[in-house]
């Protein structure tokens, strides 16, 4: 399968009284690809350690491919749909230490079909977050 990688920027800082209550992120895409899209992301420190991975392990996040001809290959319809995860309390712990987001997609056919992919097909990728802060006030 195909694959592409980028990293993103991951600055949380917060204050000394400050900590994280509830972290949910949320994949939006829009899928004009003949191809399913398989998204792993890699939360790492500045040194680009990962201290941890969603999904986890032995899960996928699989996106959906847009239908495909099956006479021509080609896609016949985009797929507009959104995913959210919510991070666990020890993933919580840890974000204000991390400084990078490692995202991985894969690209790959349905049902092993023949696809196509023509100049106008698209897939685009939103990342969003919902962060809930709660600070101690002395």
């Amino acid at each position: 399968p195909a694959s592409f990688t980028d990293t993103l920027d991951l600055d949380i800082e917060l204050g000394e009284d400050t900590e994280l209550t509830e972290g949910k992120f949320y994949l939006i895409y829009t899928n004009n690809l003949p191809l399913g899209v398989n998204v792993e992301m890699s939360f790492q420190d500045e040194f680009y350690n990962e201290a941890f991975a969603i999904p986890n392990q032995g899960e996928e996040i699989r996106l959906v491919a847009s239908p495909a001809d099956d006479i021509t290959g080609f896609a016949t319809g985009g797929q507009e749909r959104s995913f959210s995860f919510s991070l666990n309390e020890a993933q919580l712990k840890q974000l204000d230490d991390l400084s990078f987001i490692e995202l991985n997609v894969s690209l790959e056919t349905s049902d092993n079909k023949a696809v196509k992919i023509r100049a106008q097909d698209s897939f685009t990728l939103s990342l969003g977050a919902k962060i809930q802060i709660q600070s101690k006030v002395n």
